[in-house]
């Protein structure tokens, strides 16, 4: 993996960016009160995220551009509660916020260029993969008391699909099982390869209290998808690790 550095706010990973990836960065929450929880860190993601689309559009690279976004009414692995918003009411008037809006400027990219994707929707994805992935009676799968999870078989480890629900005999969708929908829908959006940012330090986890559950759902996706590749960048003020680092091969 190649990384170059133009400063120290800004890294470009060369050998992730390639026709057919998507990019994205700056993830936040909703609050009640509709507005985006933003810091310092999810600013930074985006602007790595944006950073990292421009130069490969500058070499000609067909790239895109995302953003995800929580209207999910919770966080993972909290009980802190957040706006529930529905994207299809959102259609039309819907902006990114701000402060996203001046990055997006500063490189030249227009507001457009950006797919947004929604946890709400993703969650509901990842429960319908879930009953994919049940009736194909995968062997990965395990059902334990009243929870799904998911049994690498690279090597053994258990990850929580879903915990238990008295009402829903499959379960709630954990974290996981979101984020490997996450890249099932950019995959079915056409891109096999994503370079994902996140700011995971500790002024982020409002945003992002476990971001060992976004690598989980890493590994969840690439066993239950074929073809897909992805690559995850965590942001901390005094390093930068990456799914290579936690274990991708």
């Amino acid at each position: 993996m190649q990384k170059n550095n133009k400063n120290k706010n800004e890294t470009i990973f060369t050998s992730q960016i390639i026709d057919g990836t998507i990019i994205t960065g700056g993830h936040f929450m909703l609050t009640n009160e509709g507005t985006a929880n933003l810091n310092l860190g999810t600013i930074n993601s985006f602007d790595q995220a944006v950073c990292n689309f421009k130069a490969g559009k500058d070499k000609k690279i067909k790239v895109s551009l995302g953003i995800l976004i929580n209207n999910m009414g919770s966080v993972c692995d909290t009980k802190k509660k957040v706006c529930v918003l529905n994207p299809e009411d959102l259609k039309g008037k819907f902006t990114l916020p701000e402060e996203y809006l001046e990055i997006l400027k500063k490189y030249g990219v227009k507001e457009n260029e950006v797919t947004i994707y929604w946890e709400k929707s993703l969650r509901n994805k990842g429960k319908k993969e879930l009953h994919k992935k049940i009736e194909d009676k995968e062997s990965y799968l395990e059902l334990k008391e009243g929870a799904y999870w998911f049994i690498n078989p690279a090597d053994g480890r258990r990850i929580t699909l879903s915990r238990p629900n008295i009402n829903d005999k499959y379960g709630i969708a954990a974290c996981p099982l979101i984020m490997a929908a996450f890249a099932y829908q950019m995959q079915k959006d056409g891109f096999n390869s994503s370079l994902n940012f996140y700011s995971v330090d500790l002024d982020n986890e409002e945003n992002i209290p476990n971001y060992f559950a976004i690598e989980k759902g890493r590994v969840v996706a690439e066993t239950f998808y074929k073809n897909l590749n992805i690559m995850n960048v965590y942001i901390l003020k005094d390093k930068t690790i990456t799914s290579f680092d936690l274990g991708k091969v």
